[in-house]
């Protein structure tokens, strides 16, 4: 039986679809494996608003305003980008 392990890849197995990558096998030979993309980052609307220091009555404010971008809602919660930071020129 022939076994050949794969010594190096370039992505990680995570949630979500495929896609293509070049694996490097023991005896230098290029395999095409797949890869899966990463999932988009959510965090809870509280969350954010911890982070900010700031309730989220005044979060629903600023996203009503433009400041930040609006809560994506799943199963009734809102969850928005956990990286995006407020926009203070959207301040009058």
């Amino acid at each position: 039986m022939c076994r050949i392990a794969p010594t190096f890849t370039t992505g990680f197995p995570v949630r979500g679809s495929y896609l293509p990558t070049i694996a490097l096998l023991d005896k230098g030979e290029l395999v095409l494996t797949t890869k899966r993309k990463r999932a988009k980052r959510r965090a809870p609307w509280r969350k954010i608003a911890e982070k900010h220091g700031i309730s989220t009555k005044t979060l629903d404010r600023w996203a009503a305003a433009g400041i930040v971008d609006p809560p994506e809602k799943i199963n009734k919660r809102k969850y928005g980008d956990p990286d995006a930071e407020p926009r203070l020129d959207s301040v009058a």
